[in-house]
């Protein structure tokens, strides 16, 4: 039998599915692999690194003034927490 929780993932993985088939059916293949051939991978990698490094550095931070206010709190806890507020605030 499948539960509510099976039932949600399912759905979000057959939308999902849907949107990255419709996606791909709109972009043109032949411009795409070009460009990303062109992409300098050094620019990528640190376009990856340092906004997860700001992060890591403000949880850090965080985590130091909760310690100051008697909040104990665990490091990867808040950066969890950290991550998740970035992501709502991008949309």
């Amino acid at each position: 039998m499948i539960n509510k929780k099976n039932l949600s993932f399912f759905i979000k993985l057959l939308i999902s599915t849907a949107l990255i088939i419709f996606l791909f059916y709109k972009i043109d293949v032949r411009f795409l692999i070009p460009r990303i051939r062109s992409i300098n991978l050094f620019w990528l990698t640190l376009m990856f690194i340092f906004p997860h490094l700001a992060i890591l550095i403000s949880s850090v931070k965080w985590q130091w003034l909760l310690k100051e206010l008697g909040i104990i709190e665990s490091y990867f806890f808040l950066f969890r927490l950290y991550l998740i507020g970035t992501f709502f605030s991008n949309f």
